[in-house]
């Protein structure tokens, strides 16, 4: 794909992950290096503990880890937390936000309403447990990136893709509906509305302009994000004249992400969404055909690829309260330390020592 991309000088990546296996000293170093190499000037870091590829399946230390990085980079970070263990009732959840909002936590990220994790986990963010937790972010203002669903065609087998497949995300007996998803999502963002909603990967609602429509204008809480799923972009390439007024209507609204990760693998995915916004001219894509891109004004980018998550959650990153991430890292030696891998119990002890 060829990078057309010029005119953002000013570019928040809002969702990169760390959640490979990894020497937290090399993730310091390869997103120095992805940063500078794609212009990026501000990041947003979002925990993933419980993502497939993380080692093991799940990782504890990734919140740390996260609040590391966010502290060493170069760039400034907002950090987003994640749940690394789950309760039975609501207080330890409440309890949960607090702590990792004094830490300096700029947000979090709820990756609950995966297909996979909600078969897992036996209930969603609409569970009655949660809601000390929402309370707690409701009170506060606080910002929530979600990842709801998949796409549609990952519920039949006929219809998913390639990759789907050979990943195993393809959806049958035993996962909830993507409907199912979405009313237990939209329960809870009609419940909280002083909570800010950024729901990631466009909803998989591309395929529906009227309903995203619709999502937006009941819900002022609402953001959409636009880390691949590639699947968004043909989508968009359907109907580029409606869905670039639908974006510039809608441009303090929608969020800039990529999926980028520390080793590399997202670039491909930071390219697309912006010779998307920003291109004018048709480019190949990788699964096939090509995307006609949507050439954006400049203040429509500028909102989108930076201004956004600055009105939702400030001009600059929070302020980390190094004590209180030197407990938390306590904590999870005296708790867990059982229970981790051995690159996670070295990068507990770097992390641990820089936080002493």
């Amino acid at each position: 794909m060829s990078e057309q991309f010029t005119r953002s000088n000013k570019v928040l990546d809002n969702h990169c992950h760390i959640c490979f296996a990894q020497n937290i000293e090399e993730s310091l170093s390869d997103y120095e290096k992805l940063f500078s190499e794609l212009s990026i000037s501000e990041a947003g870091l979002l925990s993933c503990p419980d993502a497939d590829h993380c080692e093991n399946g799940f990782d504890p230390t990734e919140n740390i880890k996260v609040l590391y990085l966010k502290s060493r980079l170069s760039i400034p970070v907002y950090a987003y937390a994640s749940f690394t263990w789950h309760f039975d009732k609501p207080a330890p959840y409440g309890d949960f936000a607090k702590e990792m909002l004094k830490m300096g936590f700029d947000g979090f990220k709820a990756l609950t309403q995966h297909p996979r994790s909600r078969k897992n986990l036996g209930k969603g963010l609409s569970h009655p447990s949660f809601a000390g937790f929402f309370e707690v972010l409701d009170e506060s203002g606080s910002t929530i990136v979600c990842h709801v669903g998949d796409p549609k065609s990952s519920w039949d087998i006929s219809t998913a893709s390639k990759s789907a497949i050979e990943l195993g995300r393809v959806y049958g007996e035993g996962f909830l509906s993507l409907e199912e998803l979405y009313g237990e999502m939209e329960r809870v963002y009609k419940t909280y509305r002083n909570v800010n909603f950024i729901l990631a990967h466009f909803y998989f609602m591309s395929g529906d302009i009227n309903r995203v429509e619709k999502l937006l204008w009941d819900n002022s809480n609402v953001y959409l994000d636009l880390t691949p799923g590639g699947e968004m972009y043909v989508n968009f390439t359907k109907d580029p004249v409606k869905w670039r007024e639908f974006f510039i209507k809608h441009q303090d609204r929608i969020i800039l992400g990529s999926d980028n990760y520390a080793k590399g693998y997202g670039k491909g995915r930071y390219a697309l969404a912006r010779n998307f916004l920003e291109g004018s001219e048709p480019f190949p894509y990788s699964g096939g055909g090509e995307i006609i891109p949507i050439s954006l004004p400049n203040d429509a980018l500028k909102n989108i690829c930076s201004g956004n998550v600055k009105r939702l959650i400030g001009n600059t990153p929070k302020e980390i309260d190094r004590k209180a991430a030197y407990e938390h890292c306590l904590f999870i030696k005296e708790n867990l330390f059982d229970k981790l891998s051995p690159i996670q119990k070295e990068n507990l002890d770097i992390i641990t020592r820089y936080f002493k």
